[in-house]
């Protein structure tokens, strides 16, 4: 099961924002309310999108409420390291580095 918020992907026929991608289904969902059941899954895993989720602490309760006893979180997003450029465009190309 995969959760997104955003539609692309989406098979011929879905409906209500899911979508499948061979065994797989996504659905869209926000982080801060994760329509899956406590402890129904072995490991979240959030590539990308974590920076993008505007209230973090609600987001990871979420996370650790679907998770089994034992499950495993992991995240991979961009981090900031220095300045952000004050300029718009640069700050749009460092995304791609």
């Amino acid at each position: 099961m995969g959760a997104g918020h955003s539609g692309a992907g989406q098979c011929e026929g879905e409906s209500r924002g899911n979508w499948c991608l061979g065994y797989v289904v996504f659905q869209q969902a926000p982080a801060e309310e994760l329509p899956f059941a406590s402890g129904t899954f072995d490991v979240v895993i959030c590539d990308g999108a974590f920076s993008l989720i505007p209230v973090k602490p609600e987001a990871l309760g979420e996370v650790y409420r679907v998770l089994r006893v034992g499950g495993r979180l992991m995240i991979a997003d961009r981090i900031l390291v220095g300045q952000l450029p004050k300029d718009r465009e640069k700050r749009t190309e460092s995304w791609f580095r």
